[in-house]
């Protein structure tokens, strides 16, 4: 998926440079060898990820703003009818 819809993506988004950080959770799969090794090759001393250059700090707000801003909001949505009986 990297190689043949990632990368090709991201080259036609204007923003993209070599300046360009590439950063991932910790999970199993997105720090196996091979994916590491893919990443690698884009994103050469510019990886965020728990065997990357910059270790992946868990639950930290700047990093996973979604664990701290859309969780809390589907939380306040799904108890807002806290029903008052079992």
């Amino acid at each position: 998926m990297l190689k043949d819809f990632f990368y090709p993506q991201l080259q036609q988004f204007e923003a993209y440079n070599r300046a360009t950080w590439f950063q991932q959770d910790g999970a199993t799969c997105h720090t196996s060898n091979a994916s590491l090794a893919a990443v690698n090759e884009t994103f050469a001393g510019k990886l965020i990820s728990r065997r990357g250059d910059i270790a992946w700090p868990p639950r930290s707000p700047d990093l996973t703003p979604p664990d701290f801003l859309i969780w809390g909001y589907l939380k306040s949505k799904v108890y807002s009818n806290n029903p008052a009986t079992i």
